[in-house]
This record gives C-alpha cells, sequence and structure tokens, in this order.
C-alpha cells in the first residue's frame, strides 16, 4: 500500500483518521525511525526541530489545523519535495465525528491492545458538543484539502499492523450516530 522513496516521512490528517494508528503502523515497518507525534501541539517543536535539521530518519504525524499554526519556514520544510508526504483521511464523516466526540467525552485519545480489558458502557450524548466535534472535524478536514501530499490513504482500506487499535464503541453507538447524523442534517 505505500511505496515510501524517501524519507522523512510526514503524515498529515484530521482527527481520528488513525493517524496514530499508521504512524506505528510504518514504524513497525521501518524500526530504525524515529516518531514525531504532532510536533508542537504537545510541546516537542524543538527536539523536532533540532533533529530534523541533520536527520532524515522519522516519521511526523501532523494534524491538519496544527500545519497552519506552524511558521512559514516549518510549513515548507514540512511540504518539502524532498519529503514523502501521506495525506490520511476518512470516508466515513460521520463515525469520523462520533470518534472524535468519544474521545472527547472519555478525554482518551487512543487505545493500546496493551491496555487493560475496556468496557462498553453509554456515554452522555449532549447536542452541544456534538456541534463542536462536528465543527472542528470539518474545519480540520478543510484545511487537510489544501495540503499537497504525495499519497492519499482513507484509513478504512488500512490493515493496520499496530498495538494501536481502534476507539472501543460505546453500547449506545448507534443513538450516537443517528444524534449527528441528524444534526448534519
Amino acid at each position: 500500500m505505500f511505496n515510501i522513496d524517501r524519507f522523512p516521512v510526514i503524515i498529515f490528517s484530521g482527527p481520528r483518521t488513525g493517524s496514530h494508528a499508521l504512524t506505528y503502523h510504518l514504524k513497525k515497518q521501518y524500526p530504525d525511525l524515529k516518531v514525531f507525534l504532532e510536533p508542537g501541539n504537545v510541546h516537542n517543536m524543538k527536539e523536532f526541530w533540532d533533529y530534523s535539521k541533520s536527520n532524515k530518519d522519522f516519521i511526523a504525524k501532523i494534524i491538519s489545523y496544527h500545519f497552519f499554526d506552524h511558521p512559514k519556514f516549518v510549513q515548507d520544510y514540512l511540504i518539502s519535495k524532498d519529503n514523502y508526504k501521506i495525506k490520511l483521511k476518512r470516508r466515513e464523516l460521520i463515525r469520523q465525528i462520533a470518534s472524535e466526540y468519544i474521545a472527547f467525552t472519555r478525554k482518551i485519545w487512543y487505545y493500546e491492545t496493551s491496555q487493560d480489558e475496556i468496557k462498553k458502557f453509554p456515554i452522555k450524548i449532549d447536542a452541544n458538543m456534538i456541534d463542536v466535534c462536528t465543527k472542528e472535524i470539518l474545519d480540520a478536514n478543510h484545511l487537510l484539502a489544501d495540503i499537497p501530499c504525495d499519497q492519499e490513504v482513507f484509513y478504512e482500506d488500512i490493515k493496520f499492523e499496530t498495538v494501536v487499535i481502534p476507539t472501543p464503541l460505546p453500547s449506545n453507538y448507534e443513538d450516537l450516530l443517528a444524534v449527528i447524523k441528524e444534526r448534519l442534517g
């Protein structure tokens, strides 16, 4: 699926597209690469920038709205033709919004197979918070469209080989999807 012909690898995505899983899926294929998860968002921008000045052996995961928060010279570096750039998207917008809502509600942004058993309990469905999550996803997806990449892939098409697993669904997941669909119009 991936024909990476140069390094570093830069993954651009919107939220809740499986970018964490994709990063570690590629890390498994290229174990010598260093990983930077959302440099700038998690205050590791200096480490990322210092490393990237003299190294190309890394994978960086960038969420679309964080890309535009970076200074122009960092944006130019990230989209350089010297880097291999992957754009990761989701086909199923309603499920992407639901994943954002679940993550925001639980305050858990990714799960690993090594974690204790995850219970499927219902979550509160708050229409106003659904609207906030919907706006964030739509805005991020819109920004993602403007980032040039070498390869565009969809979450639903990847068979991940990683310890990162999909978000466990609450017992009232179908109700959540119905409310999101209704709110989208």
